[in-house]
């Protein structure tokens, strides 16, 4: 008995477990962990393994033995600062119950540890019968209506790595058994796994993640999006793992204008909640949430199937819809209320107080609802101490979410106010918004040029089809002056001393730009916003050789997302201004839509940081080419 279990641990402690070393300082000798640990066997011998630490630098050997089992000593030797597991004899097969463990029986048991340079000590430990495996098993709840070939799905996660281990076909009562998994040592739970479930619905294949309690009692609490959205599953000593899944159907009616072929989708909040910006612009609603299903209104009636339903009735999701056309999308809430958006549907927090939910029925008959229902206005109007340009006075309205940055987030609505600085906004769902003035990312428009072409640029098959953008005198020439006119050109003549007209992506404005919050509810709304004249920087463009350098775009440029882009194109003797700079530090990008074939590499300024409301000079910047 002694050679196998001297063997045994030998083997064992060949192996041993790594431990963060301790202080010099601290403690030495060997300690004993007196928790629960599992009875094994091999052939006629049973054992239990015991974790020990060897405390200190040096190596920590003795001997191990429980009390009053009769069946022998174990000798260990364990490295210093490092750990183990024991292989200790408890009984034999031959002997009689007591010192044999039966299932689910727990009994209580006396560790004698006799160090090599130490004295006797005892711990006491709880032990049990080893469970070798436990199953993964389930129920999936839901109608085959339309809903075919479905399964489940093993998984396994190891850093950035999903594999998919196992599938098994849900059989036709609703019943799925992945198989057998091994616990840990001593019964500690078993490896972690995720579950997904998949299926063909109405002739497209989905699929989406299992989410519950961690107890493996059966408990479903939703579906995941996303494998990084789902739950643990690890088989337990206590008994099979159950995971049951739970679908429905979500219908309703749509009506009004551009409701025929209206995209409709099931949107729930991420189950994570993120807070990497890389993550939450990632999400299928960016910032908000994840699709589980869609459908085309057809005759004034939608429905998505395979819809995750989780248990209690729990409020769950929204629906969301776009209509055709120019109507704008918008989110259907409990109670058939209808908001801007998801983030709204959230109240802005990832809440789900105003979410719809199944209610305890496998189908969920969302209330009628029209394409106008709910909509309200805002009327903004801006204000200053100067004059404003049509940059200055145009008008943004974006959606908002924490956490977003303002450019990032997509256009609802934009406008140019009026001379009276004013603007209204109709079609509006409550809902919160960013309300912007002269802040435009981007600008394109038609100006006076001395030149007749931009040919030196436009010259080549890639470039030619852009010769739209330059109209010789008042009309241009066919074909290019018909899509001059469908993006915005109005013939008109250019005046004296100009030989025709150029569109150019130059931002001019006067104001640094503003930007605020507007909170919209059920009723008309009016803000106003106070607009201040931002930074000007002004300079020289010169070319070598005395080349033309008239009309040659100069733009400042800043990232990070709170300021935009600010232009101009130097005038006859070369010379530029810049105006409407917010604070902060811009990059100076000389000729940036390649003027007249002309390159854009200078020498002089690249960078100038500045304050609102005052002037700075980047000097002279010179071009070779």
């Amino acid at each position: 008995m002694r050679r196998l279990v001297l063997a045994a641990v030998s083997g064992l402690v060949g192996s041993l477990l790594v431990a963060v070393p301790l202080p010099a300082s601290a403690a030495t000798g060997v300690s004993i962990s007196a928790g629960t640990a599992a009875v094994q066997a091999s052939g006629s011998q049973r054992f239990v393994e015991v974790f020990a630490r060897c405390l200190g630098s040096k190596t920590c050997s003795g001997k191990a033995t429980f009390e009053g089992s009769g069946a022998g000593t174990a000798r260990y030797s364990i490295k210093g600062g490092k750990s183990a597991y024991v292989t200790v004899p408890w009984s034999n097969a031959a002997q009689d119950q007591p010192t044999g463990i039966g299932p689910g029986e727990v009994r209580p048991a006396t560790l004698a540890v006799d160090p090599s340079n130490k004295a006797v000590f005892r711990r006491t430990m709880t032990l049990e019968k080893r469970i070798a495996s436990r199953k993964i098993v389930g129920t999936v709840t839901g109608s085959t209506d339309g809903v075919t070939h479905r399964e489940v799905t093993l998984w396994t996660v190891s850093g950035l790595r999903t594999t998919r281990t196992k599938a098994v076909e849900v059989a036709s009562d609703g019943s799925f058994d992945l198989g057998s998994f091994g616990l840990g040592r001593n019964n500690a739970p078993g490896q972690a796994y995720r579950l997904s479930l998949s299926a063909t619905v109405d002739g497209s294949a989905r699929e989406w993640f299992w989410r519950g309690g961690t107890s493996g009692s059966g408990a479903f609490t939703g579906g995941g999006r996303t494998i990084r959205e789902s739950g643990i599953v690890r088989v337990q000593k206590g008994g099979d793992f159950k995971a049951n899944f739970a679908y429905g159907t979500v219908t309703g009616s749509l009506t009004g204008t551009g409701a025929k072929n209206a995209e409709v989708r099931i949107v729930s909040p991420s189950a994570v909640k993120y807070t990497r910006a890389s993550d939450l612009r990632s999400l299928d609603v960016p910032y908000c949430g994840n699709e589980f299903g869609d459908d085309q209104v057809s005759g004034g009636q939608y429905q998505v199937r395979f819809v995750p339903r989780p248990d209690g009735g729990t409020q769950s999701f929204m629906v969301a819809f776009e209509p055709t056309g120019s109507q704008r999308g918008a989110v259907i809430v409990d109670g058939g209320d209808v908001v801007d958006s998801c983030h709204k549907a959230t109240g802005y927090v990832g809440g789900s107080s105003r979410l719809l939910g199944f209610g305890g029925v496998s189908t969920k008959t969302v209330p009628d609802v029209t394409t106008d229902q709910d909509e309200t206005e805002l009327d903004v109007s801006l204000t200053s101490s100067f004059g404003l340009n049509g940059s200055d006075r145009w008008v943004t309205l974006r959606e908002y979410a924490p956490g977003r940055k303002a450019l990032d987030s997509p256009v609802v609505a934009a406008k140019r106010a009026g001379t009276d600085k004013k603007a209204t906004f109709t079609g509006l769902r409550p809902g919160k918004y960013v309300f912007e003035s002269g802040r435009r990312t981007s600008c394109s428009g038609w100006f006076r040029s001395i030149y007749t072409d931009n040919y030196l640029y436009h010259k080549g098959l890639e470039r030619q089809s852009e010769r739209w953008k330059t109209i010789k005198g008042k009309y241009g020439s066919r074909p290019y002056n018909v899509i001059s006119r469908q993006n915005g050109y109005v013939p008109q003549s250019p005046g004296k001393g100009y030989k025709g007209w150029m569109y150019r992506p130059v931002c001019t404005t006067v104001t640094s730009g503003a930007q605020k919050i507007v909170d919209v509810g059920d009723s008309p709304v009016r803000t106003s916003m106070s607009l201040s004249k931002g930074a000007t920087i002004s300079g020289r463009i010169t070319r070598v050789g005395g080349k033309s350098n008239k009309e040659i775009l100069v733009t400042a440029y800043a990232s990070d997302g709170t300021r935009v882009l600010r232009s101009a194109f130097s005038d006859r003797s070369g010379r530029f201004t810049i105006r409407g700079l917010a604070s902060g530090k811009y990059k100076i990008v000389v000729n940036g839509d390649s003027w007249r074939g002309i390159g854009r590499t200078h020498k002089g300024t690249h960078s100038k940081t500045v304050k609102a409301g005052r002037s700075y000079s980047v000097g002279t910047l010179n071009f070779r080419s």
